[in-house]
């Protein structure tokens, strides 16, 4: 964590009490207009890393402004008193005692796909080739009633969906390869939720170590242990719709960007993961794709229902 982190904290715990008005909205165009110039917004990021560890905030599609609302919230106080004890809180830690970015390798490099079959007929008799469709199965139930795309109200909102799951797709994983750019294949991690229905086209079948994988736009699935726990099932007559072509695609090109260097690590928010996290936001908040959605988020960063 940068050095001039207690600087920070000592600037904005003096300067704030000169606020001519101490009200939320005041007070963030405060912080806001602090970090114009040629100031790093570091404390905030460490505001947000810290609410995650400490209690678990999402950090990603969460601002800073949000996540103290959802304290707020947990702690039965007011925002302005939330943040007045956070600053606090903060100012008692050491340095070397606060958080630093601690996602895990970025990617698993593949070295050998193994050898491709044109065909293949798994354990439950059903045969798969390239052009068959899957649906990956539903992993989000009735977890949406904690979202703020089903309640805007929501001031202590769940945003498990948009990360890996520990009843999720642990053998459907997000891979990459682009041949064109010399990008060979990787795997990044666990689908998430929010992936839920989602159909798409067999485009390669491999088995290796004794297993079988399946290859989609965006994922390898070990097909039968998938196939085991309901992860994913053969489509009949289903279509790869062309909105979810679409997402699928930025999805990929987002992947290809990050690996040529043309993100830097913090632009992709610490982690890939994490780029995907927001690019399946961003999606999402401008494609419902569930009859649940009843809102989505403003520029301003305002909750709406839906008309």
């Amino acid at each position: 964590m940068p050095a001039n982190i207690p600087e920070q904290l000592h600037d904005l715990s003096t300067y704030y009490f000169h606020v001519s008005r101490r009200d939320p909205a005041n007070l963030i165009s405060f912080v806001r207009g602090y970090y114009q110039g040629d100031r790093e917004p570091t404390l905030l990021r460490l505001i947000q890393m810290y609410l995650r560890r400490e209690y678990g905030i999402e950090d990603v599609i969460n601002s800073w402004i949000d996540q103290i609302e959802h304290l707020a919230f947990e702690r039965d106080l007011d925002w302005l008193s939330t943040f007045e004890g956070l600053l606090a809180e903060l100012k008692e830690r050491d340095v070397d005692e606060l958080p630093v970015e601690d996602w895990g390798p970025e990617f698993t490099e593949i070295s050998d796909l193994g050898l491709p079959l044109p065909t293949y007929t798994d354990d439950q008799g059903q045969s798969l080739r390239r052009g068959t469709i899957v649906r990956l199965g539903d992993r989000v139930g009735e977890k949406y009633r904690r979202t703020k795309f089903y309640d805007p109200q929501l001031r202590n909102p769940s945003w498990s969906l948009f990360y890996p799951a520990v009843e999720g797709f642990p053998f459907t994983q997000f891979f990459h390869q682009q041949a064109t750019d010399d990008l060979g294949p990787v795997r990044l991690g666990a689908c998430f939720p929010i992936f839920s229905g989602l159909c798409l086209p067999i485009e390669d079948i491999r088995e290796r170590d004794g297993s079988v994988y399946v290859y989609t736009p965006l994922f390898e699935i070990a097909w039968e242990a998938a196939c085991g726990v309901g992860e994913v099932e053969l489509e009949v007559g289903a279509r790869y719709e062309e909105a979810d072509r679409h997402w699928v695609a930025d999805l990929r090109a987002q992947l290809g960007v990050f690996r040529q260097g043309l993100y830097t690590l913090a632009e992709a928010g610490g982690h890939p993961l994490r780029l995907l996290t927001r690019q399946c936001f961003k999606y999402l908040n401008h494609h419902p794709r569930f009859e649940w959605q009843r809102a989505r988020r403003s520029l301003k960063g305002e909750w709406y229902l839906l008309k």
